[in-house]
């Protein structure tokens, strides 16, 4: 983080994944959290960037609201199999992984 806050404004949020009621740790939740987040410092557009399900979460403002996200560089960022913190399916075809990936990075209401 201290290399890029060289060349911009840079915040880390923190999750409340261990401290928030257990109907919260949710994708779709924590992405709500991120957006009001945005909103609520008048930041934006901005450039969201995360790892694993820190990327998955990422996904949901920048799906919900475009107009808040600049771009969103990710990191082995969850979301392609999984829209929860479920298991995966073992073995998935070829039509599965395409469902899922247009689920996961397009807006299809667009």
């Amino acid at each position: 983080m201290p290399l890029i806050a060289k060349s911009c404004h840079c915040v880390a949020l923190h999750l409340p994944i261990r401290t928030a009621h257990k109907r919260e740790v949710k994708i779709e939740a924590l992405g709500l959290f991120v957006e009001f987040f945005i909103r609520k410092r008048e930041f934006g557009p901005v450039v969201v960037c995360g790892n694993s399900p820190g990327g998955h979460i990422a996904l949901r403002p920048a799906l919900n609201a475009p107009d808040l996200v600049k771009s969103m560089p990710l990191s082995g960022s969850s979301g392609l199999y999984e829209h929860t913190f479920d298991s995966l399916p073992v073995g998935p075809g070829e039509s599965f992984i395409r469902k899922q990936t247009a689920r996961a990075f397009f807006n299809l209401k667009v």
